[in-house]
């Protein structure tokens, strides 16, 4: 599993990666680009991701609570039973 927790991940690229179950808690992923990543299950929780780019990414059963999501682009992904709030 990916590890990101409280990482200071500024206009950092994950295009096309594969990140299933992948850990962003807390990260600070401004003007991250997820485009075309599969993130399965990933956790997001009170992340910081203004800016960042999740086109065509696979965010099926993603957790997104508490998460800053300012001007994200969320265009063709995957939503799929993602959690946004509690």
């Amino acid at each position: 599993m990916h590890d990101y927790r409280y990482g200071m991940l500024i206009k950092a690229d994950f295009d096309s990666q594969e990140l299933s179950e992948a850990n962003f808690t807390s990260a600070f992923l401004a003007h991250a680009n997820f485009r075309g990543a599969v993130l399965k299950g990933a956790d997001f929780s009170c992340a910081y991701l203004h800016n960042a780019d999740f086109t065509g990414a696979d965010l099926t059963g993603a957790c997104f609570i508490g998460a800053v999501l300012q001007d994200t682009v969320f265009t063709k992904a995957i939503l799929t039973d993602v959690i946004w709030s509690c």
